[in-house]
């Protein structure tokens, strides 16, 4: 007995001593993967991962990014996948946040399931002030959460509006603010969180001719300001459904926002979509909700409330457009 009380404290020492922790930073020049090993892993400076070499990160690895200015760059490929029991976590360990994981403009396709995302891009000096930035670039991610991450901790992700398709339904996340862009391929805005969560407009999203944009029942779209239009030249198409509707919207409390757009020789299928508090400040372009030119549009059980300039002009259409539309909207 006396040999086993001799031992307890170490083996309760053995427990409780922290695991050491393995920094990384700089350029990587070949493959590399995070093991469970070598888990906790330290930022001592941005990391990056060039186009060419692939980054794996193991379950129940965890990342600390130790600082608002130190940064993940992935040009190459990133594979984070973990499980339900051991996810992955890139966090941090200082009062100003992390920095923030950037999947760069390339070629490549990436892989994220079940990784944890906390207090990442949250300081104002934040090169990207996100806890994902997602560019030019493909990414599965499934099962990954995000918690006080961007700006007053809510911008979780900030992404390139033409590359979303291929994010899953069952992730964790409030705001994915969208990268301005001209949409340069067909493409779908999922419903990647389905207890909700807003797509952020901060400027000019444009669908180009013979382009298609899907927006799936349950997205709300947040036109954040008067000057921020969604305008179609291709194909939109946004058929919520009675129990998961559509809301294209300003959170703008002084100036509303844009306005949706459907330009000469474009097409529109809208059914259970909300249109609010958008085009009614002076200064918007096109001073309503929906502004349809030349378009082959229909529409059902969709509605409207406080749009347009003094906000009553709902719809602001050609005569040649108005024949789609149906007899259950507001």
């Amino acid at each position: 007995m006396k040999h086993l009380n001799l031992l307890l404290p170490i083996l309760f020492m053995a427990v409780s001593m922290p695991m050491t922790a393995t920094d990384i930073g700089g350029t990587v020049t070949t493959n590399v993967t995070l093991s469970l090993a070598g888990s906790p892993y330290v930022l001592t400076s941005d990391y990056t991962i060039p186009d060419g070499f692939t980054l794996t990160v193991e379950p129940g690895v965890e990342i600390n990014f130790n600082n608002y200015d130190k940064d993940i760059l992935v040009a190459g490929t990133l594979i984070a996948i973990g499980t339900a029991l051991d996810s992955i976590r890139f966090t941090n360990g200082s009062i100003y946040g992390g920095g923030s994981l950037v999947l760069q403009a390339s070629t490549n396709s990436h892989s994220l399931s079940y990784c944890r995302f906390e207090n990442l891009g949250f300081f104002s000096l934040s090169a990207y002030d996100t806890g994902l930035r997602l560019e030019d670039t493909a990414l599965s991610m499934d099962h990954c959460s995000f918690d006080n991450c961007g700006l007053s901790g809510v911008v979780h992700m900030k992404a390139n509006a033409s590359v979303l398709s291929n994010i899953g339904a069952n992730n964790s996340v409030d705001i994915v603010e969208l990268i301005p862009a001209t949409l340069d391929r067909t493409c779908t805005w999922p419903n990647i969180d389905p207890d909700g969560f807003t797509y952020k407009m901060t400027d000019d999203q444009i669908c180009p001719l013979a382009e298609t944009l899907t927006i799936e029942a349950g997205v709300d779209i947040d036109m954040n300001n008067y000057y921020v239009d969604l305008q179609i030249q291709g194909e939109l198409i946004a058929i919520g459904n009675i129990s998961d509707s559509i809301t294209f919207s300003s959170s703008h409390l002084n100036y509303g926002g844009g306005s949706v757009v459907l330009l000469d020789g474009s097409t529109a299928a809208f059914s259970y979509a909300g249109f609010s508090n958008l085009g009614f400040f002076a200064l918007s372009d096109f001073d309503t909700g929906l502004y349809v030119e030349e378009s082959d549009l229909i529409m059902d059980r969709c509605s409207f409330f406080n749009c347009g300039l003094n906000g009553v002009r709902s719809i602001t259409a050609d005569a040649s457009a108005v024949s789609g539309l149906g007899g259950n909207n507001e």
